[in-house]
């Protein structure tokens, strides 16, 4: 037995993976945080409003999904995962329509 060699052979570190700028993720929650708290300061009114507000909560969630999570980085399996639970969610809420439009007391 040599002892001049190390017993454990040199691996590359676990964690390595596709590297993004974090610093430019962080600027664009803070710009998109900003411009949905300025609609309500300005009072856009409520069909934009809530379009402008409802699109810059769904762009920060892509961010924080693509990016801290890594599922940008990911294969094609993750559509299996997200998209049947999205269709019964959309389908949810068509289903449930009628209940709420025609219900009376």
């Amino acid at each position: 037995m040599s002892s001049s060699s190390s017993a454990a052979p040199q691996r590359a570190d676990v964690h390595a993976g596709p590297h993004f700028n974090a610093w430019a993720v962080l600027i664009a929650l803070v710009v998109l945080t900003a411009v949905s708290w300025l609609s309500e300061v300005v009072n856009v009114g409520p069909p934009l409003g809530t379009v402008l507000i409802y699109g810059v909560a769904i762009a920060k969630a892509l961010c924080v999904l693509g990016f801290f999570m890594h599922l940008k980085y990911e294969k094609g399996w993750k559509w299996v995962l997200i998209v049947p639970p999205l269709v019964m969610a959309i389908l949810l809420v068509f289903a449930l329509v009628p209940d709420i439009v025609f219900h009376t007391h």
